[in-house]
């Protein structure tokens, strides 16, 4: 991570001096730091080309549930985006939006639901906004919806 080499360096005079340290230092992080994908997905092939397909881009944490997903949330870590199945075990997805979107704390979080099932019948089981892909879509919407929802995440 780019913070901790900042903070080890022995160029802090300069960043104190550039007017990076105090009061700017967290959004210079920010700027330097990848934005981070939390990704849920109970299918192994799906986790893997994810992953292939957002790593060099992004900082990814991906697990099989919501359970797990929402552990990881709870340890303090805040994703600047969700990528998340609906069927899932232990917890699916449809438990696992509804659970982050009612808790102040994970507000704010956007979320990209991918999966098999079709738009109209699982948006009448989500109560919470949420972009929406089909599975079936091609990799390339996926990466464009992810591309125009963190880029807006920032204006």
């Amino acid at each position: 991570m780019k913070f901790d080499i900042i903070r080890k360096s022995a160029h802090l005079g300069f960043l104190n001096r550039s007017g990076i340290c105090g009061m700017n230092s967290a959004r210079f992080v920010r700027m330097t730091m990848k934005k981070r994908i939390l990704i849920l997905d109970d299918e192994p092939s799906t986790r893997l080309l994810l992953r292939h397909f957002f790593s060099k881009g992004y900082e990814l944490s991906i697990h099989e549930n919501g359970l797990k997903g929402l552990d990881w949330l709870e340890k303090g870590n805040n994703p600047d985006l969700i990528i998340t199945d609906l069927e899932m075990p232990e917890m699916d997805g449809f438990e696992f939006i509804n659970r982050i979107c009612s808790d102040d704390r994970f507000r704010g979080i956007q979320i990209l639901v991918t999966s098999g099932l079709e738009e109209i019948e699982a948006r009448k089981r989500i109560k919470y906004n949420c972009s929406y892909l089909q599975k079936s879509d091609q990799l390339v919407s996926l990466k464009n919806q992810v591309s125009k929802m963190l880029n807006e995440a920032e204006a």
